[in-house]
C-alpha cells in the first residue's frame, strides 16, 4: 500500500490537550488536523475508514431513519448547536469541507468515486475536483436523482473498481444509508474510506461561497442561510427548536452509533 505524506506533527496529538490558541492555528484547525491524522493513521493499518458528519438537522434526519446503530466507523459533529446538545466544546467539530481538502492533499494517487447532486452539479464538481486533485483518478460518478444506484449496488460497484475513497453527497438520511451499505460490504482490513458530504459539492464549486471570515466566526451557518433563506429557513428555526426538545434523544443516539462504531 502506497503511505499517506507524513501529516502535520500536530495532527498526532490529542485535541482535548492542545491549549487553545497555540501556533497560531485555531482550535477547528486543529481538531481537523486531528480528524485527518485519525483517518490516515486507520488507513496506514489497513482499516476501512468510514465517516459521516452530523449536524442538528441530520442527527434529527438519521434518528428517524432507522438505520444500523453501526452504520459508520467515525461520526463526527459538524455544527454549534449539535456540539452542545452533546456535551462536546465547539471548537472540536470539524467538518467535510474543512476535513476532505486536507484529506486529499495528503493522500496519494487514489481512486475515487463520487455520487450526489444533480447531473448538472456533480460534472461541474468532478471537473473541478480534476483539475484540483489530478493527482487523484475519478473512475466512478453518479448524480443523486435517476442516474443513482441503490445503496447495495453502489457498495459492490465501488468495490468492482477498486475504489479507494468515495465521497457521497447526498442529502441525509440517504447518504448515511448508502455509507451504511459501504461499511456492512467491506471488510474491517479493506482499507477504503468513504464520506458523507453534505453540501460540500456544491460550494466547492462556488470558490467564494464562504468568505474569509465565517469560519473563524464560527457563521458559516449564517452564510449558508443568507444564500439559500428558501430552502434552509427551516432547518435554523423549527428544526433547531425541535433538536433542543429532543435533545436527550439525540446525546443518547450518538452515544449509542459512536460506541457501536
Amino acid at each position: 500500500m502506497e503511505r499517506a505524506r507524513q501529516p502535520d506533527r500536530r495532527r498526532n496529538l490529542d485535541v482535548s490537550e492542545r491549549p487553545s490558541g497555540v501556533g497560531g492555528v485555531t482550535d477547528i484547525e486543529y481538531a481537523t488536523e486531528h480528524l485527518v491524522s485519525q483517518v490516515l493513521t486507520r488507513r496506514a493499518r489497513g482499516l476501512r475508514t468510514t465517516c459521516a458528519w452530523l449536524n442538528h438537522y441530520t442527527a434529527l434526519r438519521v434518528s428517524g431513519a432507522r438505520l444500523p446503530h453501526s452504520f459508520a466507523d467515525i461520526v463526527a459533529i459538524d455544527g454549534q448547536l449539535l456540539s452542545r446538545i452533546v456535551g462536546e466544546p465547539p471548537s472540536r467539530r470539524t467538518s467535510a469541507d474543512s476535513t476532505l481538502p486536507i484529506l486529499l492533499d495528503s493522500l496519494p494517487a487514489a481512486r475515487i468515486a463520487l455520487v450526489g447532486g444533480s447531473p448538472s452539479s456533480i460534472a461541474n464538481f468532478r471537473q473541478a475536483f480534476e483539475r484540483r486533485w489530478s493527482k487523484h483518478e475519478v473512475v466512478y460518478c453518479a448524480d443523486g436523482y435517476g442516474n443513482r444506484p441503490t445503496p447495495q449496488a453502489f457498495a459492490s460497484q465501488i468495490l468492482s473498481a477498486s475504489v479507494d475513497v468515495a465521497i457521497i453527497g447526498l442529502g441525509a438520511p440517504m447518504q448515511e444509508r448508502y455509507l451504511a451499505a459501504i461499511k456492512d460490504a467491506c471488510a474491517p482490513d479493506s482499507a477504503i474510506m468513504a464520506f458523507t458530504c453534505g453540501g460540500w459539492m456544491d460550494q466547492f464549486i462556488q470558490p467564494d461561497y464562504y468568505p474569509r471570515w465565517a469560519y473563524p466566526l464560527g457563521l458559516t451557518w449564517l452564510v449558508r442561510l443568507s444564500r439559500e433563506p428558501r430552502r434552509l429557513w427551516r432547518r435554523y428555526t423549527v428544526d433547531a427548536i425541535h433538536a433542543l426538545i429532543v435533545r436527550r434523544k439525540i446525546r443518547r443516539n450518538i452515544h449509542d452509533w459512536r460506541q457501536q462504531s
